[in-house]
């Protein structure tokens, strides 16, 4: 075969070009550390490393997005804590203003505390995040989701705090196959709070007259409570005063199905040994009555008992009352509803607030008596309104009789305050003086609703000053109330940071799994597209000699030639 001088040529710089890029090649490798530099270096290599690089940066979204939720989570916990903070010293509080032997004044600053951690509470409520929207709203972030004040609350009994959000929870993905919720709405933490023990409230008739406190009571088997057909139960309480069923001073009380009206001790309408009032005619013994005798603080238990003498029953729950009730103390039980935690502390403030509204000092009276100039005036004041109350001279053999003496008195329009402040009656030889719902009588005086009694009116021989207060059972029974709904708060706030710290900690194992993941698909982009720096390097080497050889060898073909030897 023929060679050419110029096919030579091309040959050899061809072998040096080749050689050239080969070692270009090695030496990108190395100073890049990627053997795949371009697709045409390994198209299938270069393929693959797309697809994971697309996976792995779908993953770090994914990390960014736990951070984004832990950050969340971490902040609404921290309001959870400062709520739980909040409720402890509420209920502190509530405990303190239960001591008896606290003035009006200590019963003020209480109050006075309590207002401001009701703004506090408020302000726990509508906290905003980084980005300014609030937490507590639901998938509304831009909506503030409460408005409330103490006094609008306590305006009526059922009102209540509005709440502007929705009941969503924000979302956030976590996972390719996990939506995390990075929220709860406010409406679940803050309003829909169950009252009393959850199944049923208790409560007490603003009429008592006696030292009875009732308390949350407790649910013995929550099917049979749930299975009622009817949950609307009073607790009505007899004493004997004049020993017709047994020993005088005893008391006793039956339980009566409000829906039917009926007695559960007997199945028949309720009935009083003596009493011609109600139920069947007058019958000789308790045990007809079926009455139970009553012992201070013993469970009273909601269902069939030896000497009941009825069709058995189970209420499947029982309560509690301590102190001594009164002739015609009635105590109620209702099924749970809701309450907010605002209107908790509002009613607990209203319960504080009530107590020192008014004040009412003069004579306590012994009976048969005689008023005359003397001792005829007495002294009220309702929210600082003052006014000298002058009972009508005469003769006054009852405390009944005293009692609408002292009615007229207030209800003057002249010398008194007109209607709608307070109502006297006479019971058991006290007066007992009541305000009506709150509101404003004809002379604009706002009137907060309670009962008041002056102690002994005929207990002394010779008249002595006296001081009418508010009755403190009624301040014990809404302060038992207040305690038991800020437990069913508390409750609710620690079942909510339940759900957050799970949350969290699925969050902390989906990060450790990120992270493994993510180790996976750089080992895989590793094993796509680094360079085997070993092998590279004796390549290199290897691509040097054979540059070397290459650039030598061509050299002395050039130099071949006919001439060389002439």
């Amino acid at each position: 075969m023929r060679i050419s001088t110029s096919q030579i040529y091309q040959t050899g710089i061809r072998s040096i070009n080749d050689q050239t890029v080969t070692l270009l090649r090695n030496q990108q490798m190395l100073s890049s550390g990627r053997r795949v530099v371009t697709p045409a270096d390994d198209p299938v290599a270069a393929a693959r490393a797309l697809v994971v690089t697309e996976a792995k940066d779908i993953n770090a979204q994914f990390g960014t997005n736990q951070g984004n939720a832990k950050d969340a989570l971490n902040l609404e916990e921290s309001q959870m804590s400062s709520l739980g903070d909040l409720l402890t010293r509420v209920r502190q509080l509530a405990v303190q203003g239960g001591d008896g032997a606290l003035s009006a004044n200590d019963l003020k600053s209480i109050s006075a505390e309590l207002r401001s951690r009701f703004e506090e509470l408020l302000g726990i409520a509508n906290t905003t995040d980084s980005n300014g929207d609030f937490i507590f709203s639901g998938n509304m972030g831009g909506t503030k989701p409460f408005g409330a004040n103490v006094d609008g609350l306590n305006a009526a009994p059922g009102n209540e705090v509005t709440y502007s959000g929705d009941s969503g929870q924000r979302n956030l993905q976590v996972s390719a196959t996990r939506f995390l919720q990075t929220s709860d709405a406010g409406d679940a933490i803050f309003r829909q709070i169950a009252n009393g023990n959850g199944s049923f409230v208790t409560d007490y008739n603003t009429t008592n007259t006696g030292t009875g406190v009732v308390d949350a009571g407790s649910v013995l088997n929550s099917a049979t409570w749930d299975a009622l057909p009817n949950k609307d139960y009073s607790i009505n309480f007899w004493v004997d005063a004049n020993g017709i069923a047994g020993t005088p001073g005893t008391t006793y009380y039956d339980i009566v199905d409000t829906t039917t009206g009926n007695s559960l001790l007997t199945g028949n309408p309720p009935v009083v040994p003596g009493s011609t009032s109600a139920g069947p005619p007058p019958v000789p013994s308790l045990a007809t009555a079926g009455l139970r005798t009553y012992h201070d603080a013993n469970a009273i238990q909601l269902s069939k008992q030896p000497g009941d003498p009825g069709p058995a029953f189970d209420l499947g729950s029982s309560v509690t009352i301590t102190g001594s009730p009164a002739s015609g103390d009635t105590f109620t039980i209702a099924p749970s509803t809701t309450q907010s935690v605002f209107k908790t502390v509002a009613n607990l403030i209203g319960a504080l607030d009530g107590q020192s509204y008014s004040t009412l000092t003069g004579t306590a009276f012994a009976g048969p008596l005689t008023i005359n100039a003397a001792n005829n005036t007495l002294s009220l004041t309702v929210n600082g309104v003052q006014k000298n109350i002058v009972v009508p001279s005469g003769t006054y053999g009852n405390s009944i009789t005293l009692a609408n003496a002292i009615n007229a008195a207030i209800a003057d329009p002249v010398n008194g305050f007109g209607t709608n402040v307070a109502t006297a009656s006479g019971i058991n030889g006290n007066i007992v003086l009541t305000a009506p719902s709150n509101g404003s009588n004809s002379a604009g005086i706002s009137v907060v609703s309670g009962t008041l009694a002056v102690a002994s009116v005929f207990g002394t021989a010779t008249p002595t000053a006296g001081t009418i207060t508010r009755s403190s059972t009624a301040l014990a029974n809404q302060i038992s109330q207040a305690l038991t709904n800020i437990d069913q708060a508390y409750d609710n706030v620690l079942r909510v940071r339940s759900g957050i710290g799970a949350r969290l900690n699925e969050l902390d194992s989906l990060s450790s799994v990120n992270q493994d993941v993510n180790l996976r698909y750089q080992e895989t982009l590793s094993n796509l597209q680094d360079v085997d720096y070993a092998k590279t390097i004796s390549d290199l080497q290897q691509n040097q000699n054979n540059l070397d050889a290459a650039q030598k060898s061509y050299m002395k073909v050039t130099q071949l030639g006919l001439f060389n030897y002439l």
